[in-house]
């Protein structure tokens, strides 16, 4: 949850939730990461940031990203 307290805006709730849903991918998520945009963007694009879109505009679920930090490091299944 620490890392997720760095992003720009967030703000957590009397219960613990958080009041957003999704974060926008820059700058919110690549400077907390920190990466550069194009660096930022490039993960987006290749699959490693989970996004969603809409419109023009993308945005990281946290969620997905929670999930996608707590992975990491992990072994995948079957290598």
């Amino acid at each position: 949850m620490n890392f997720v307290r760095k992003i720009r805006g967030l703000r957590l709730g009397h219960d613990g939730s958080l009041d957003k849903l999704a974060v926008p991918l820059w700058p919110d998520v690549g400077k907390a990461l920190g990466l550069s945009k194009n660096h930022t963007y490039d993960a987006a694009r290749s699959g490693e940031i989970p996004t969603i879109k809409i419109g023009r505009c993308l945005r990281v679920p946290l969620a997905a990203l929670n999930k996608m930090l707590e992975d990491a490091g992990k072994p995948k299944p079957g290598k």
